[in-house]
């Protein structure tokens, strides 16, 4: 295999290794299902789902997997390797107390990020 399948099989992996958290983190209740963090996170639905039938497409975002850490404790060793445990070394209790709270967080940030870069993009009235 040369380096280049090589990096295609690699990356893959992950995206599969992605969608698995999605669906732990739904079964878990953390997520009600795959349309709440597409809109948590303005990413487009269609594309996700097509990624998921189709994991070597090249759509794949890797702030996508920042989420997942950040947000809900999933493991980037596990994500990016495949290796280790799913999600960081905590009780189950103080995983899901810190998930809400970052989740929380990080979603108020990232919508007040969007809203400057509109308000900065938005077109300025000239006086007439």
């Amino acid at each position: 295999m040369d380096t280049l399948e090589k990096d295609k099989a690699i990356s893959a992996d992950i995206v599969r290794r992605f969608f698995i958290a999605i669906r732990e983190l739904i079964e878990m209740g953390e997520l009600r299902g795959m349309q709440t963090f597409t809109r948590l996170y303005k990413i487009n639905r269609r594309n996700l789902y097509q990624l998921e039938k189709e994991p070597e497409r090249s759509i794949f975002r890797v702030s996508w997997l920042t989420y997942l850490v950040e947000d809900f404790n999933i493991s980037a060793q596990w994500l990016l390797t495949g290796r280790g445990g799913h999600f960081i070394e905590q009780t189950m209790a103080q995983s899901r107390k810190k998930c809400k709270r970052q989740a929380s967080k990080n979603i108020h940030q990232h919508n007040s990020l969007n809203n400057n870069k509109l308000q900065n993009e938005s077109p300025r009235l000239e006086s007439v």
